[in-house]
């Protein structure tokens, strides 16, 4: 039986030994089962339905008649009006003794798009006011999006999280830098936070910028080297199947 959905005939032991070991959220709600939908939905506040755009493959979502007026949060998170982008979601934030985040698209001052299938994401490096006044600690880096300008767009979110002194992992300017988790104590306890994704795009060389990759290896090496020095130990992968209910 599958580990997360029950389904007979799906036989995932290993997922299913690391559900038992696990904490399991799930409660979790979206606009879409796509990616692309449920971004441009969150960041307009237009449903799939109206907006018309249901699919990963879909128009410059400017372009759609209608989104073509809407407020984005892109411009929220520039004026950093936190309270407007998370709600009643805020004091959940502000109250935690540290809050992490996956940061899914890089920061940029220029567009610099590299080729590849699908779309490029990118915001203004302004948004790190709304990333900082929502009291957010760290940003997870590792994922299929934070290499979409280049090494120029990865270097840039760096510098304006150091900017606004929030921490991240999960990338970096090599693969030995992305592979490094965030060690952090937390009132008396040690937390290890470690980041992986998918192999897209993305990821670090060992001269290139980018993310963190799935490598079970060496993965399991830095697993072990820190699970019985640490309190809690947390790894945030990123990856997964669209439209696949398990």
């Amino acid at each position: 039986t599958n580990a997360w959905t029950g389904r007979p005939g799906i036989k995932t032991p290993n997922f299913k030994r690391l559900a038992e070991m696990s904490m399991s959220f799930i409660n979790c709600e979206v606009p879409s089962p796509a990616c692309a939908p449920s971004r441009v939905a969150i960041m307009t506040g237009v449903h799939p339905v109206k907006s018309g755009i249901t699919g990963w493959r879909h128009p410059e979502w400017r372009k759609v008649p209608a989104l073509q007026k809407v407020e984005t949060i892109e411009q929220f998170f520039k004026e950093g009006k936190s309270e407007i982008i998370f709600n009643d979601l805020l004091p959940l934030f502000s109250s935690s003794d540290y809050s992490i985040v996956n940061l899914e698209c890089p920061l940029i001052v220029h567009r610099s798009p590299i080729k590849k299938d699908g779309r490029n994401l990118g915001v203004s490096v302004e948004c790190i006011n709304g990333l900082k006044k929502s009291h957010i600690r760290a940003v997870n880096l590792a994922n299929n999006h934070i290499l979409d300008h280049g090494e120029q767009g990865l270097k840039s979110t760096v510098e304006a999280l150091n900017s606004a002194d929030i921490e991240w992992f999960g990338a970096g300017s090599c693969l030995v830098e992305a592979q490094k988790p965030l060690v952090k104590t937390i009132n008396n306890s040690l937390f290890v936070f470690i980041g992986v994704a998918e192999h897209e795009f993305s990821i670090a060389g060992n001269n290139t910028w980018g993310a963190n990759p799935i490598d079970i290896i060496n993965n399991l090496k830095v697993i072990r080297k820190y699970r019985n020095e640490a309190d809690f130990l947390i790894v945030l992968l990123h990856g997964g199947k669209e439209h696949y209910p398990y």
